[in-house]
């Protein structure tokens, strides 16, 4: 996309529905993303491309708050 800065997204529960959809539609519009799940495991499929970026985080665990964002920074600045 030129003139047009990428947008990066953080996207919760992006490993089934809704989170999932989300993140595919912003990959397909130019974005990257990061999908976060309890267990990356569920994420591997989906987080093969260099636009969307799998990571372990749980909302009911503030102790993974930092570690995930750190990552997401460290990849999409």
């Amino acid at each position: 996309m030129i003139g047009r800065p990428v947008r990066n997204w953080l996207v919760t529960g992006g490993s089934t529905g809704l989170g999932r959809a989300m993140a595919d539609e912003i990959v397909a519009r130019g974005g990257r993303v990061a999908v976060t799940a309890r267990e990356t495991s569920r994420l591997a499929d989906s987080c093969a491309g260099p636009d969307m970026l799998g990571l372990a985080m749980d909302l009911t665990d503030s102790a993974t708050f930092t570690p995930a964002l750190h990552r997401f920074n460290e990849a999409f600045g």
